[in-house]
């Protein structure tokens, strides 16, 4: 009996040992994006925001808006909506430059929300955009977003995924009408 089908067979798994070893350190190593994230100034304070409640950030778009905070942009969309879920009253920052930086974010409250939805199946990430005046992170805002055409899923959460409801204890109609009064030029 000849040995040569067995020689074969172990002259094969020789030839594929490179690449299962290169493949093998890949895996060990992670090769996550995280690892090649690096922040600076105002962003690095925004990210390290998110990382200090816990989440990963998987990717950043940098600085995705400057604006000068007024009480007819808090009046307008998406002004109204961001600054509606906000610990942080708008009151001190009126007249001041909002710099907002974006984010994608792993292991935020947000995921487990939208596993549970009827959408379940759908793939979708959360962003955060944390907002700065001066150089000093003042509030921010989360979002569910569809992966495959990049459509909002929901409305916009705290930071830390709550709602206006949740923040205030009113209900939107009575959120919305001291909001009106307060702001109504």
């Amino acid at each position: 009996m000849s040995n040569r089908p067995t020689r074969r067979l172990k002259a094969g798994v020789l030839a594929l040992l490179p690449l299962s070893l290169f493949l093998m350190i890949l895996i060990v190593s992670g090769c996550s994006d995280k690892a090649e994230l690096s922040f600076s100034g105002d962003e690095r304070k925004a990210a390290d925001i998110i990382e200090a409640r816990g989440y990963s950030i998987i990717s950043a778009a940098g600085q995705s808006e400057s604006y000068e905070l007024s009480k007819e942009k808090l009046n307008q969309p998406p002004y109204m909506t961001i600054w509606s879920v906000q610990e942080t009253e708008p009151d001190p920052y009126i007249g001041k430059t909002i710099a907002s930086y974006s984010f994608v974010v792993s292991g935020h409250p947000l995921e487990q929300m939208y596993a549970a939805s009827a959408d379940h199946s759908s793939e979708y990430e959360i962003h955060i955009n944390v907002l700065l005046s001066d150089g000093e992170v003042i509030a921010g805002y989360s979002y569910p977003v569809k992966k495959d055409n990049a459509a909002l899923m929901g409305g916009v959460y705290s930071l830390d995924g709550k709602t206006q409801e949740e923040l205030t204890g009113l209900s939107y109609s009575e959120w919305f009408a001291q909001w009106k009064n307060k702001y109504s030029e």
